[in-house]
């Protein structure tokens, strides 16, 4: 994302690599309906709605701009999984780039960085927030659509991500998602 090492690298390498291990391991029955509740970090400023209680990752990495502190909450069911990723971006950076340039470099680092296939890739606005909507198919079988909203706020970077067999279509379960999360005010 920036000059020398990828900010983002660290966050597609978690979206990518570590997410769906553990969703796609079981050949069992499939499990029950995920148990939707609302989940507020607070140290994070933001609210979702999520299928369960999300498991939480925290990770430092030093880019070329300064050390950054990436903080994942995710939750897996029925071969699906949503998560929330967000980390501060370096002052130098935030200064430096326009949120067009961070936004596009975050989400052509997570493409690139799982080797997946981009479907649709576009500049936006979320809330008044600088965003971007990304989606992208992950090589392998069953093939993987991913959905991710990046969304800059002041100099924070939230990743909405969500994926899914690419043969079923977005489930309910993504737009519900995707819907209910909210940044709070600093």
């Amino acid at each position: 994302m920036l000059s020398g090492p990828s900010t983002c690298s660290r966050a597609a390498l978690l979206l990518v690599l570590g997410w769906l291990a553990p969703a796609f391991a079981e050949n069992g029955p499939a499990p029950a309906a995920p148990r939707w509740q609302d989940f507020h970090s607070e140290e994070g400023r933001f609210r979702v709605e999520l299928p369960g209680a999300p498991r939480v990752e925290r990770s430092a990495h030093r880019t070329a701009m300064g050390s950054v502190t990436e903080v994942s909450f995710r939750v897996a069911w029925a071969h699906q999984e949503v998560a929330v990723v967000y980390e501060d971006i370096p002052a130098a950076a935030a200064w430096l780039m326009p949120a067009g340039v961070i936004l596009g470099r975050a989400a052509a680092s997570l493409v690139e960085d799982a080797s997946g296939r981009e479907i649709e890739s576009r500049e936006s606005k979320w809330r008044g927030y600088p965003a971007w909507e990304l989606r992208y198919l992950l090589p392998g079988s069953p093939a993987l659509e991913s959905q991710v909203r990046l969304v800059l706020v002041e100099a924070r970077l939230y990743l909405v991500a969500a994926r899914w067999p690419q043969d079923q279509g977005v489930p309910a379960e993504v737009a519900r998602f995707r819907a209910s999360f909210e940044v709070e005010a600093k």
